[in-house]
């Protein structure tokens, strides 16, 4: 066998070997993501890390939360313990749902006012 030709079938072997273990591993990936998820879906609804504000405006905040499972989550709130407003994570006209990371931003409030909030998520 030449030599040319020889290199070329050690390159053709060495690439679809690559080929074939990047084929398993990711198939091991997508066994694992699958068990994660059926994870979620069974375990118990919890709040992983309880609401917490962030990037705070003198007219806008943001309250933030993550919980074990995908949902749909929003926030009711208002001055003087009076929970009348509600908000969404909405981007484009579309509520975004099924998440576990959660981020709904309260805006247009009085600066210097304080309010009440309560989170939900189902």
């Amino acid at each position: 066998m030449k030599r040319s030709a020889f290199i070329k079938r050690l390159l053709l072997l060495g690439i679809s070997g690559t080929s074939a273990s990047s084929l398993l591993a990711s198939s091991e990936r997508t066994k694992e993501d699958k068990s994660v998820e059926k994870a979620e879906e069974t375990g118990p609804f919890a709040f992983l890390t309880k609401p917490y504000l962030q990037f705070p405006l003198p007219n806008a905040m943001t309250v933030m939360w993550v919980t074990t499972r995908k949902c749909y989550s929003w926030v009711e709130y208002g001055e003087n313990d009076v929970c009348s407003q509600h908000a969404t994570n909405a981007i484009n006209g579309l509520n975004q749902a099924y998440n576990r990371v959660h981020k709904i931003r309260l805006n247009e409030l009085k600066p210097g006012t304080q309010y009440a909030y309560k989170v939900y998520s189902k």
